[in-house]
């Protein structure tokens, strides 16, 4: 699993790009990408971005690896495995949920999702399985939303 370009060319390529798109716009900016991007997080902090979504597993993301080499530099959305949501194994969705909350969520700056988006071919149960778990472990986890205003 690797950047389907080499972070030399995301460098040289897409960087100059990504910072002046960032830098027009007036709110902070989160970048979405498949794959293991673990490369390209330097380069996506200098670009400017806000935060990172996707942190896909299946492509060998550890969350917690990423939360404590950036985690302080970028917000992080993401990392429940989309592939257990087309599956029919509720219990698996249910420790995935809360893998993810267990690596992301104490201390801030993570907002648990779906490494990609919900999509057709999804079982709807599955769905229903992933926002059932994450409202009973973050109401039995002691976590709490935070709002900031800066």
């Amino acid at each position: 699993h690797a950047p389907l370009i080499s972070p030399a060319m995301w460098r040289r390529f897409v960087l100059p790009c990504h910072r002046r798109i960032v830098a027009a716009l007036p709110v902070p900016v989160i970048w979405h990408s498949d794959g293991n991007i673990l490369p390209l997080l330097p380069p996506a902090i200098e670009a400017g971005f806000a935060g990172v979504h996707g942190l896909e597993p299946g492509a060998g993301i550890d969350l917690a690896t990423v939360r404590q080499q950036y985690g302080d530099r970028l917000a992080l959305l993401g990392n429940v495995d989309v592939r257990l949501l087309c599956g029919e194994d509720a219990a698996a969705v249910r420790a995935d949920v809360a893998r993810s909350l267990a690596q992301g969520g104490p201390g801030g700056g993570f907002l648990l999702s779906t490494c990609n988006s919900i999509f057709p071919g999804m079982n709807p149960a599955m769905v229903q399985a992933f926002f059932d778990a994450q409202s009973e472990l973050i109401e039995g986890s002691g976590l709490a939303f935070q709002r900031h205003d800066d």
